[in-house]
């Protein structure tokens, strides 16, 4: 969601990421605590996909790739996203075996992890979907376990974009304060019962309306 907002804004399209590393950190942490606190959070679940997440997100954050090949990448992932605000959510069915897991979640943590740390999205769009498609975990704990996954996955790329003197301080710390107040209520009111039909719908306008703004620029 900020990958949208901040592409809509005009800001230069190559310190982006390291933007909205520094806004998915500091939110996810925060949703990350609300939902570990009302007991929908697991590491056996979130440990298989941190393990090569978090690595793999440095080192998309240590890429240099170029702004053409950036905003076509941001522009693919913002029309991927919007496509799933609109697609329903399948209820976790079963506790899946620890075999399958860490089978599986390794591989889905890399390639989250590496997007992650190239772009800023966090991941969490598209891991809670999947989460939820496999049956390993219901709409809150699919929320908890993204909720770490984005976060520590955002820590990681950031550390790799400082690295690169790609990080505005300025810019940071103006958004910093509205992104945690942000975080906080959105993640207490995900961690309760709430209707999120019409939000989707809005997010996903947003999200289509900042990647048809990112190819009109590569035009």
């Amino acid at each position: 969601m900020y990958l949208a907002l901040l592409t809509l804004s005009g800001i230069p399209i190559l310190v982006v990421p390291s933007i909205v590393l520094t806004m998915n950190t500091v939110t996810a942490s925060v949703g990350w605590w609300n939902f570990r606190r009302e007991g929908y959070f697991s590491w056996r679940l979130a440990l298989p996909l941190v393990v090569t997440s978090i690595p793999m997100a440095f080192l998309g954050g240590m890429l240099r790739p170029g702004e053409g090949f950036l905003a076509l990448l941001m522009a693919i992932l913002l029309l991927a996203a919007a496509g799933r605000m609109l697609l329903p959510a399948r209820r976790a069915t079963s506790s899946p075996p620890s075999g399958k897991v860490w089978l599986l979640g390794p591989l889905i943590g890399a390639l989250l992890g590496t997007v992650s740390g190239l772009v800023g999205v966090g991941g969490g769009i598209f891991l809670a979907p999947l989460l939820l498609q496999l049956g390993w975990a219901g709409h809150k704990e699919a929320a908890g376990i993204t909720s770490a996954f984005v976060a520590l996955n955002s820590a990681s790329g950031l550390l790799a974009q400082s690295s690169r003197s790609l990080v505005n301080p300025d810019l940071i710390l103006l958004l910093a304060v509205p992104a945690l107040l942000g975080g906080f209520l959105g993640s207490y009111l995900g961690s309760k019962k709430i209707r999120v039909s019409l939000l989707r719908k809005i997010l996903a306008v947003i999200l289509v309306t900042a990647s048809i703004s990112l190819m009109v620029k590569m035009l």
